[in-house]
């Protein structure tokens, strides 16, 4: 689901959506290439996979040498600890999935999104997806948006709307650990409307 109106198409992770998967599958049959593309994950969530694994010591010690990070430059740029930047979308839901198994470690990012105040500030570009993200999740959030980006497979409308609601709960879960300005943030985005 986009996390809003501004932001579906590309401006949204769309690379594992059903439909894209669909088309993909449509382009390589087209091509003569007639091996399927499961996506064996597709109605789990990152912490539910994670949670899953069947190697949890390989998995924690692992974690902290991969990389999700979209913009892993930046933090070089800005002067600060290179790696990942901890602020952009692929940042904040590993670190989401990560609290799932109890494996979230703000130091392995160059910005706490849970505690860095400058991500907030509108003015900002480096806090445009926890912005978003936040009013995203929205437990209140109108869930006909979940096809706004795309069709879904017939049929399967209630699974994906299970798995945003399971997603979204699990982002919400991670950033119920924030304090100052993003607390106030979430406890006025998620008020009942």
């Amino acid at each position: 689901m986009p996390l809003t109106r501004a932001r579906t198409g590309s401006a949204s992770t769309r690379t594992t959506h059903p439909h894209f998967l669909a088309r993909l599958t449509q382009s390589c049959r087209a091509l003569g290439l007639d091996n399927p593309i499961i996506n064996p994950y597709r109605l789990m969530t990152k912490g539910e996979m994670l949670a899953a694994c069947r190697n949890p010591r390989l998995l924690a010690r692992l974690a902290p040498h991969s990389v999700s990070c979209a913009h892993p430059e930046t933090p070089r740029w800005r002067g600060r600890k290179q790696g990942s930047c901890g602020y952009c979308l692929p940042c904040l839901v590993r670190r989401a999935a990560l609290a799932c198994i109890r494996r979230d470690r703000a130091d392995q990012y160059a910005w706490d999104a849970l505690g860095d105040a400058v991500l907030l500030d509108p003015t900002e570009r480096t806090g445009a997806d926890l912005r978003a993200l936040v009013h995203g999740v929205n437990p209140h959030r109108d869930e006909l948006a979940i096809i706004r980006n795309a069709p879904l497979p017939m049929g399967e409308h209630h699974d994906h709307l299970q798995l945003w609601r399971h997603g979204a709960a699990e982002i919400r879960t991670w950033l119920g650990g924030a304090s100052g300005k993003l607390a106030q943030l979430t406890a006025t985005a998620w008020r009942s409307r």
